[in-house]
């Protein structure tokens, strides 16, 4: 197995952050010495942003849930910040993502969580039927994103099915990390995560049992081969 130190000069390590945004994630980590991010995103009003941060060193326009113009065995890490429950075809992309990545390469999978999303999504689904916002787009069917500036969430995970996603794609789970008790669009929960105590207690509370938290990250690895079980590409 490989391994990199961002202590070697000689060594860059190549991160894809996927949906990149206007680029917080790369101007946010733009101290990491040795690392060079690069950005996709569908919006081009977001990419204009993050090309202003300066942090990235590449950008590219492309949609999930087409082919992605990228080259096998190309990325040593992935980062997806709050995607996969925007997709549709979320075990497709992983599966792809899969391939993008070399050997052993290290995937980052920040999402929400929660303890009925089989209901979360059939109410969710019922929404869209009566009311669907023309500024948002839901990427379970064909449509014209052009005229969108927003995604419509169309997925609910619970914790035990995003990591069942995660490895059917050929991913070994390296560590799961629990972020917040409950999500911070409440606006009292918001306003109390101006409280360090509050912070610290969530915090603990959710990294020892990711299972309360409504955020995990989850940390997974590139197995050598994927298993057959993965959905096809052409699916």
């Amino acid at each position: 197995m490989r391994q990199y130190s961002l202590d070697d000069p000689h060594v860059t390590l190549r991160v894809l952050d996927m949906a990149c945004g206007p680029g917080n994630m790369g101007l946010f980590s733009g101290g990491i010495p040795n690392i060079e991010w690069y950005g996709l995103e569908l919006w081009p009003s977001e990419l204009r942003q993050a090309a202003q941060s300066g942090a990235y060193s590449g950008l590219i326009q492309a949609n999930l849930i087409e082919n992605l113009p990228l080259r096998a065995s190309s990325a040593d890490a992935i980062v997806l910040n709050e995607i996969l429950m925007y997709l549709g075809n979320a075990s497709r992309l992983l599966a792809e993502l899969f391939d993008i990545l070399k050997p052993s390469g290290i995937l980052y999978v920040y999402n929400p969580i929660y303890t009925i999303p089989n209901f979360l999504s059939f109410f969710k689904k019922m929404g869209r039927r009566i009311h669907q916002s023309r500024e948002a787009v839901s990427f379970d069917r064909k449509c014209d994103w052009k005229r969108a500036s927003r995604a419509s969430r169309i997925n609910f995970y619970s914790l035990d099915s995003l990591l069942e996603e995660i490895q059917s794609a050929g991913f070994t789970i390296q560590d799961v990390s629990g972020f917040r008790i409950f999500r911070n669009r409440i606006r009292l929960m918001r306003n109390l995560e101006n409280y360090r105590w509050y912070r610290d207690t969530t915090k603990r509370l959710a990294k020892s049992n990711p299972r309360l938290a409504s955020d995990v990250l989850v940390i997974s690895r590139k197995k050598s081969h994927r298993p057959p079980v993965v959905a096809n590409l052409t699916d």
